[in-house]
């Protein structure tokens, strides 16, 4: 009687399998891209960037420091949904701490470009918000890809 060695599947079966499974992977490098260009777009003053900090303007205290506006925290917030999404797709292991670190460098550098800007006003509130739309989306993205 013969035995028959069992069969490895090819890469390509592999690969369309994997793809099959997770239908939102498709998205992953788009919506990672498209994350990323909405917040260098949107965050760091282009137009009035000064040659000396503004420190003064900083508001240190998260949700107590002016100015705490009720549109600005909603458009923060929706701000760094398609990164946080992207990043929670890309993310292997630990999506909602990796987006959330992701989340802050990307906030904090945007933050720290309006210090040389006359017209802006960085805040730790930002931070706050902008993390807090970007573990969201993460979560619900997760959640929504099981």
């Amino acid at each position: 009687m013969q035995r028959r060695a069992k069969q490895r599947p090819s890469q390509q079966e592999c690969n369309s399998s994997q793809e099959a499974q997770t239908p939102t992977r498709k998205w992953q490098r788009p919506l990672l891209v498209f994350g990323v260009l909405v917040i260098l777009l949107a965050v760091p003053p282009w137009w009035d960037v000064q040659t000396h900090p503004h420190w003064d303007k900083v508001g240190w205290l998260p949700f107590v420091s002016w100015p705490v506006r009720l549109r600005d925290v909603i458009v923060n917030l929706l701000l760094f949904v398609p990164l946080g999404a992207g990043v929670a797709i890309h993310a292997a292991r630990r999506p909602l701490t990796v987006t959330a670190l992701v989340a802050a460098a990307f906030s904090v550098a945007g933050e720290l470009s309006q210090v040389y800007s006359h017209g802006r006003f960085p805040s730790a509130t930002d931070v706050c918000v902008n993390i807090a739309g970007a573990v969201v989306a993460a979560r619900l993205t997760r959640y929504i890809g099981r």
